[in-house]
């Protein structure tokens, strides 16, 4: 059986393919990034009415900057418009603000329970920043940082002044 094995023709060979297509070229990437989705930013603001023009041109030169985010700007204008208690309702009940304004000190405590995020990674990613946070200025630096870590952003400045009369 070898024998004859050995005598019969050998396997046909496989016919020949055609040659590869090159393959194509990746498409372009595209040039424009795509949109954002849209988002919604709710800030309670303190102050009083004064402040509300001021509210209202941030929220005009971010939307140049983001103009997928919408922001809902509640002012809260003080004496008396209760600005604290809105804002602790507003945790206590689920709805927190993203974004809130705060006097220089009255939002410590709010740090140490962690309703409020740090904001750090945000502040050295932005060169912006640079200006606002100068290093080693203690004003700034004990009014923005609690921990070790930063939790607002220097928006005002004011001083307090306390007089008194030398006679009655």
């Amino acid at each position: 059986m070898a024998a004859l094995a050995a005598c019969a023709a050998p396997p046909a060979m496989p016919a020949a393919q055609p040659p590869a297509q090159a393959p194509s070229p990746p498409e372009a990437a595209p040039t424009t990034a795509p949109a954002a989705a849209p988002a919604t930013v709710d800030f309670l603001a303190w102050g009083d009415n004064a402040d509300i023009p001021a509210w209202e041109a941030l929220v005009k030169r971010y939307k140049e900057i983001a103009p997928n985010v919408t922001v809902n700007v509640t002012p809260v204008a003080e004496p008396n418009a209760n600005f604290y208690p809105k804002l602790q309702t507003s945790i206590a009940g689920g709805t927190p603000p993203g974004v809130s304004s705060f006097q220089g000190w009255e939002w410590q405590p709010y740090a140490d329970q962690d309703v409020l995020a740090p904001i750090d990674e945000f502040v050295n990613a932005n060169p912006y920043f640079k200006d606002v946070y100068p290093e080693g200025v203690a004003s700034i630096e004990g009014t923005t940082m609690r921990n070790g870590k930063r939790y607002l952003i220097p928006l005002q400045r004011a001083a307090m002044l306390m007089f008194y009369a030398r006679k009655p």
